[in-house]
């Protein structure tokens, strides 16, 4: 069923006092690189839910993220000096620490100085680093929401591989085709699926039949499933996990690097994309066995992947002689992009069909709408929210299934623990399928 269009716009609009703004005020969000900020360099701006902000490193190390404009008058704090552990405007160089407070107005008699400070409010907002990211969180609660702490942030930075980049569509859409299995095999069929593609078994599995898409809900998101069962009884499952309210854990082989991506709003028609690709064995990842593989400038893995007016570099003649989609060159990850953009900066979904193979992607729509209007009414929990959910154990995978055995039964940590056992840095055999 097709949603409404008033569905629709609340799923979609960030900005201040829209019902979905409200509820993605409550979690922390990636804004940056670690390495995009430098002590004592420039500050950048950040646009974040429809809001400005300036985010600058301080001489100390500490990281401070404010809002964009000086309390003083309104200039613009991307353009202050960044020194002494503070920011100082260039207008009329009032000077704010990185908690946000005021420790010099030059402007002001002696007398009214520290009056003046302490009557002076500047939106200062909490922030964490960890995966090589800086995290914020915009709510305005006095104790921040607890933090969604996956295991592949702690990973140490060898085995990490990071890339950003935006996306000139709504954070929904983006964010779906992250969570759609059933396009994988028709968009991505050169790019994953061609002559140069390392198959596997379960790889071979999804070429030779379609998938069964089935869903659990978690206190965090949701579960789901594609599941195939191949002509002589055999079936795999690729298992991914929705992490309110924009992560995304994809499901990863045996002995490929897990990856998570978050579609992080930045307004209402655009959208930063983080991948952190993780090697949970003990060896450095190899950004080339990553989701998307390695990409040429890892704060921009977009490129220049062509405009609606260019079609995105659509190759037809390729297209004439076989190819897929025509975007040749592209990555997974930029096909995904062009797609998502090319249902125009909101998607308008009264006007889709969803099938039964869109069942997960349906649901999460239904848990967003639902959590964002249980906290306008009720003041509700937010999924993820009540302080009992052990992000770092929440696990992906693409396995086989043994006869009888439910995917949605299997321990999926334990099962990585054993896939980690099976493949170690020297190992080089094939996933084998489970006897009974």
């Amino acid at each position: 069923m097709a949603m409404t269009q008033d569905d629709n716009e609340d799923l979609c609009r960030v900005g201040p006092g829209t019902v979905m703004g409200e509820l993605l005020r409550q979690y922390w969000h990636p804004v940056l690189h670690s390495d995009q900020l430098a002590a004592d360099g420039a500050p950048i701006q950040v646009r974040l839910l429809g809001e400005d902000f300036v985010a600058f490193r301080a001489s100390d190390g500490r990281v401070g993220f404010f809002h964009e404009k000086c309390p003083h008058r309104g200039a613009s704090l991307v353009l202050a000096r960044n020194e002494d552990n503070g920011l100082r405007c260039i207008y009329h160089a009032w000077k704010f620490d990185v908690e946000g407070r005021v420790v010099h107005l030059p402007t002001e008699q002696d007398h009214d100085a520290e009056a003046q400070a302490r009557c002076v409010k500047l939106r200062r907002h909490p922030v964490r680093e960890e995966g090589g990211l800086v995290w914020v969180y915009p709510g305005g609660r006095p104790v921040p929401a607890p933090f969604p702490a996956f295991d592949l942030l702690a990973l140490p930075q060898e085995r990490r591989y990071l890339r950003s980049g935006p996306v000139h569509c709504n954070w929904v859409q983006i964010m779906e085709a992250f969570h759609d299995s059933s396009h994988v095999e028709q968009l991505h069929r050169d790019t994953l699926f061609g002559p140069d593609a390392r198959m596997t078994p379960l790889r071979e599995a999804r070429l030779r039949t379609r998938a069964r898409t089935e869903f659990i809900d978690a206190p965090w998101g949701l579960r789901e499933a594609a599941v195939r069962t191949l002509p002589d009884g055999t079936r795999s499952a690729n298992i991914k996990a929705f992490v309110a309210p924009h992560h995304v854990l994809l499901p990863s082989e045996p002995g490929r690097p897990a990856t998570l991506v978050t579609a992080v709003p930045i307004d209402d028609t655009h959208t930063r994309l983080f991948f952190l690709s993780g090697e949970r064995r003990p060896r450095p990842i190899d950004p080339a066995e990553a989701f998307g593989g390695r990409v040429a400038d890892p704060h921009d893995f977009r490129g220049d992947i062509g405009t609606p007016e260019t079609a995105w570099g659509q190759d037809r003649e390729a297209m004439r002689r076989g190819h897929a989609n025509g975007l040749v060159g592209k990555s997974v990850i930029q096909e995904d992009v062009v797609v998502a953009e090319s249902m125009g900066p909101i998607a308008d979904r009264s006007y889709e069909h969803p099938t039964a193979v869109d069942a997960g992607i349906v649901r999460i729509r239904e848990r967003l709408l639902a959590a964002a209007r249980a906290l306008r009414a009720t003041g509700a929990v937010p999924p993820g929210l009540a302080g009992d959910t052990d992000y770092g154990r929440i696990r992906t995978l693409v396995t086989f299934l043994a006869p009888g055995e439910n995917w949605g039964e299997i321990n999926l940590h334990t099962r990585w623990e054993q896939v980690l056992q099976e493949h170690t840095p020297a190992s080089t055999s094939p996933q084998r399928k489970p006897s009974a």
